[in-house]
């Protein structure tokens, strides 16, 4: 009985539509995920070429500053996309590596500075079409 009733009352859930600034950071994020792709090619951890390749943030994604900065993505194989999620100090110790002491701070106070900053639809827009032409160098 309690089964029926609430089958009958619950309400259908509406369609969600994006936002233009939404629908241009996704541009945006996919223009930064091809764009790792092509130009590290191999796990950037072990040099591991076939498999699952991940497009990793070394700055979390919700850092917008930072999000779609070429600097901020390296790729990765499946295991070493999980090391870097799970060993926080792995990570740190890789990055310090891969960018130096002083490249990994910089990234780092880009991202924190910038963490609370207005990103409008036209900042993704240009950030898809920098990193599309970043991509054709390639």
């Amino acid at each position: 009985m309690k089964r029926a009733a609430l089958a009958r009352s619950t309400v259908p859930l509406a369609r969600v539509r994006k936002t233009p600034a939404a629908k241009a950071k996704k541009k945006a994020d996919d223009a930064w995920r091809i764009y790792i792709h092509a130009r590290d090619r191999v796990c950037q951890y072990c040099g591991k070429a076939d498999g699952v390749l991940n497009a990793h943030h070394v700055m979390i994604r919700s850092f917008n500053a930072t999000r779609c900065d070429e600097n901020n993505g390296i790729l990765l194989d499946f295991q070493h996309h999980a090391l870097m999620h799970s060993d926080p100090l792995a990570a740190y110790n890789f990055y310090r590596l891969r960018y130096g002491p002083d490249g990994y701070a910089a990234l780092r106070e880009k991202a924190y500075n910038g963490r609370n900053g207005k990103y409008p639809a036209s900042f993704w827009v240009s950030e898809a079409a920098r990193l599309t032409a970043l991509l054709d160098a390639l």
